[in-house]
């Protein structure tokens, strides 16, 4: 039926398996599918696609394939989402502990918009939307500090960063 398990599958699922009760997590049978393939995201892509899953499923399926990252938990969940972060952790190498630290997480929420920098002094236009993503990156690494002053200080420094590049 999936001719893309090979022979390190089973010892995947069974090593996910004994991740998973040390995290004290339900089981999930999409991450279970995941162990048994190859740790390739277009593999998995093909097989959600083959198998007819959902668009969210097959996006958790090629997420949970993917490997690299050394982020933190809540960064690695608010670039890729809590669901797919604790399967990439769960069948990566890294402590199978930190996927508590998921429990409950919120995506915590950027208070700067577009609007901010044009009143910063960037003009309308990609530049804003560059610098939004340099802003959105730092904060996301400083650990998401949620006091105005501590974003629109990192917002100011970029702002100031591309108009000096602008000059």
């Amino acid at each position: 039926v999936l001719p893309e398990i090979g022979p390190g599958g089973v010892d995947r699922l069974a090593r996910l398996v004994e991740r998973v009760a040390w995290a004290g997590v339900p089981p999930h049978p999409l991450r279970r599918l995941t162990a048994l393939l190859p740790p390739d995201p277009e593999v998995a892509a093909a097989v959600g696609a083959r198998l007819r899953l959902s668009n969210r499923a097959a996006r958790r399926l090629a997420a949970a394939a993917s490997t690299g990252g050394s982020d933190g938990p809540e960064l690695l969940a608010y670039r890729i989402g809590a669901e797919e972060a604790a399967d990439r952790i769960l069948l990566g190498d890294g402590d199978p502990g930190a996927v508590a630290a998921l429990a409950g997480w919120q995506r915590p929420r950027l208070r700067v918009g577009g609007g901010d920098l044009i009143a910063m002094g960037l003009e309308a236009g990609p530049v804003v939307a560059r610098t939004l993503q340099a802003i959105e990156r730092e904060w996301a690494e400083a650990g998401f500090p949620a006091e105005a002053a501590a974003q629109r200080a990192i917002a100011r420094r970029h702002v100031d960063q591309a108009l000096r590049e602008r000059q």
